[in-house]
């Protein structure tokens, strides 16, 4: 079933986004489409707007690194990546 239309709309402020490889600069190739770059440039907004944070994070293997990917400007980069080895930030958290 689907929610009334007059339910208050709650937006997440943690969105984890789906990725097939990632680079160091936190950006990642996703599956194409760009839909989830699209919902985090409309929720970033928002939430700046309102003055709260708003989080992505991508979950990843390892093995799913690479030096650098190939990006445009309507790219998100993501605020984290977690895999088994590391949690990436805009500098290595841990190791």
């Amino acid at each position: 079933m689907e929610p009334l239309k007059t339910k208050r709309l709650i937006f997440p402020q943690i969105m984890v986004v789906p990725l097939l490889m990632f680079d160091k600069c936190l950006f990642r190739l996703g599956y194409g489409g760009g839909f989830y770059d699209k919902s985090i440039k409309k929720h970033k907004k928002c939430f700046k707007k309102k003055e709260k944070p708003f989080i992505t994070i991508g979950l990843a293997h390892s093995s799913q690194e690479t030096d650098l990917l190939p990006h445009e400007s309507h790219d998100m980069k993501l605020d984290f990546i977690v895999t088994e080895k590391e949690l990436w930030s805009k500098k290595i958290i841990s190791n």
